[in-house]
């Protein structure tokens, strides 16, 4: 990911170290797989949406816009780490 890459922490004397930069994006990459195995959980079921017709097909594409966006971050954020990682150690 050009854009991950180009905007990564330099690790160097002066700043952060790479072990605390890594574990705060580990700790954000954890977050971020329980907040989409929480959506997973809110996966719309037609038994919830039938009486009106189109409902339930706004709602799939809704949670599924939503779980591209969670699954975005997340590799972003996965991207950011490795290449921390790959770079430095």
């Amino acid at each position: 990911m050009e854009d991950v890459v180009g905007a990564a922490p330099l690790v160097h004397g002066n700043g952060t170290s790479l072990d605390t930069l890594t574990e705060q994006l580990r700790g954000a990459i954890d977050a971020g797989r329980a907040a989409l195995e929480a959506l997973h959980n809110t996966h719309p079921n037609g038994r919830d949406y039938y009486p009106e017709p189109g409902r339930w097909n706004r709602a799939v594409g809704l949670y599924e816009e939503r779980a591209a966006a969670l699954t975005g971050v997340l590799d972003s954020l996965m991207a950011e780490w490795e290449y921390l990682e790959d770079t430095y150690r």
